[in-house]
């Protein structure tokens, strides 16, 4: 299956009829029933904004019909404080308030109830209990997350020791869908982008406050980002479907640059962008460039190959090579400071995947198809290839931990091998898909995400809504919140806080104290 699908094959159009003059068509996703998940609260801690008041949110979704209306009831120790309240729609996913809580009903149990109604006239009801404790959680920002895992080369690994349980600090809604950006930190502020999957002028990369989630500013886009955004020169880079690149100060949100990449106009620019050194790296095939971070200008240029396909695979930078690829054609290593061809594998096996490349002291570590593959960086020699009875065509790129390789696959979740063996050491298996992306059919444990270690907890996020935190020697979930969406994002450690976000459009920010 050609990674390609990855972007619309879970897309379904149906026409919607609810009555004669009420005629629409509209991108729907298939085999979802009902399906509603209280975000926040949840019974493991919830974030208090200064007033005392508590962030509501639902993701709810129903294949046969659109959500018409979300309401909640609030009792505290069973008498209702709040009744039938209508939640503001955010997203096609997601739906949000401020439940005010009058005195501060300290230790108090706290019962949300929920109901959403379906246009078709279906409804669904849920509840949740939490006992109040007024806690306002403080985020201690120390390193910086530039860029996908953290750093140019992917590697994944936080010194800080973020032990959980982890308790969420607080959640915003940018009002559009994340769809395979991951948030980055940078100069105490969160950055993400959303998608615009229906041309409805909702592209944006948004700043937001890492204390409190308070959106700082927005920038809108043309069409939609659908990769890695990076920080670096006091700038935000993103490039667009459409094949422009943007650099916006992350003081301000006003615009440093802005080009036109010399890409295919005929296949959306999906690849993720890495940057580092003042120097962005961007675009595909001859359109493959690194420009000077501050003024936007060319550094160079690839001319040694074409643009293919699209592939949602991030760029990598490491040992003076910048690692690209192009669906259905191959892996290209480029010298990072020349732009010339070092190497190039076109092997079938390798052409067809979506994984970022990750760079682990000497070597790179890649996923394709059924295999692991270690890569000599310089000469781009495939030093091992080994073959496993599952498929492994996701986003995810390798984690190397002291004795293991940890990875998402399509169908049984996150997957640990040792090291020196090469063989299985454990497995998270997650539940089903909610929407299908690499995989369609049984199973679907998929994991789009990399994983991120931080002391001895590996922390990922799966397409079955719910974000993971795993012990790094056996696998056992140590912690787990449940957002209701797909996270296909990788999660950003800094500090004491990590940084999640579904593709609802909800950002999350949790604490470990």
């Amino acid at each position: 299956m050609k990674r390609i699908c990855v972007a619309w094959c879970f897309l379904v159009v149906c026409c919607l009829l609810y009555g004669q003059e009420n005629k629409s068509t509209e991108l729907r996703y298939p085999a979802l029933t009902k399906h509603l998940v209280i975000a926040s609260p949840d019974n493991q801690g919830f974030p208090v904004t200064m007033s005392g008041a508590v962030p509501v949110v639902v993701n709810t979704y129903h294949t046969s019909s659109p959500t018409k209306e979300v309401s909640y009831s609030c009792l505290v120790d069973g008498k209702r404080l709040v009744n039938n309240k209508k939640l503001t729609q955010k997203s096609d996913w997601s739906w949000s308030d401020i439940l005010y809580l009058t005195n501060r009903p300290y230790g108090k149990t706290i019962t949300i109830r929920v109901k959403a109604t379906y246009k078709n006239g279906e409804k669904i009801e849920k509840e949740m209990r939490f006992t109040y404790s007024n806690r306002k959680p403080l985020v201690r920002l120390d390193n910086e997350w530039t860029n996908l895992r953290g750093d140019a080369g992917h590697a994944g690994i936080n010194e800080t020791n973020l032990t959980p349980p982890l308790k969420m600090a607080w959640t915003s809604h940018i009002g559009a869908n994340i769809f395979m950006v991951s948030p980055i930190v940078y100069q105490h502020k969160v950055f993400i982008a959303s998608t615009d999957k229906e041309l409805k002028g909702k592209g944006y990369i948004y700043a937001l406050d890492s204390q409190t989630g308070n959106l700082q500013w927005k920038y809108q886009v043309e069409n939609a980002i659908r990769n890695t955004i990076v920080a670096e020169s006091g700038n935000i880079y993103a490039q667009t479907t459409q094949g422009s690149i943007i650099a916006i100060k992350a003081s301000d949100g006003s615009l440093s640059w802005g080009r036109q990449l010399h890409v295919n106009g005929s296949t959306a620019l999906v690849e993720g962008l890495v940057a580092a050194n003042g120097i962005v790296y961007a675009g595909s095939g001859k359109g493959l460039c690194a420009l000077d971070a501050r003024s936007g200008d060319v550094i160079w240029e690839n001319n040694a190959w074409e643009q293919g396909e699209g592939s949602y695979s991030t760029l990598t930078l490491g040992k003076g090579i910048l690692v690209s690829s192009s669906q259905s054609q191959g892996l290209y290593g480029n010298d990072a400071e020349t732009g010339e061809l070092r190497w190039r594998i076109d092997r079938q096996e390798v052409a067809d995947r979506g994984s970022t490349p990750a760079l682990h002291k000497e070597l790179l570590y890649l996923l394709s198809g059924h295999s692991l593959f270690i890569i000599q960086p310089e000469t781009g020699n495939v030093i091992v290839r080994k073959e496993y009875p599952f498929n492994l065509n996701t986003l995810s790129a390798p984690l190397m931990t002291d004795k293991l390789i940890v990875f998402g696959s399509a169908t049984e979740g996150l997957i640990a091998i040792d090291r020196e063996t090469l063989e299985v050491a454990w497995k998270v298996i997650t539940d089903p898909a909610l929407i299908h992306t690499s995989h369609v059919g049984d199973p679907s444990s998929t994991v789009e995400s990399s994983p991120v270690l931080s002391g001895h907890t590996i922390y990922f996020g799966a397409s079955d809504g719910c974000l993971y935190g795993v012990n790094e020697e056996n696998g056992e979930v140590v912690w787990k919140h449940t957002a209701g969406a797909p996270l296909f994002g990788s999660v950003a450690v800094s500090g004491n806080a990590l940084f999640a976000v579904d593709f609802g459009g909800n950002v999350y920010a949790f604490i470990a104290e």
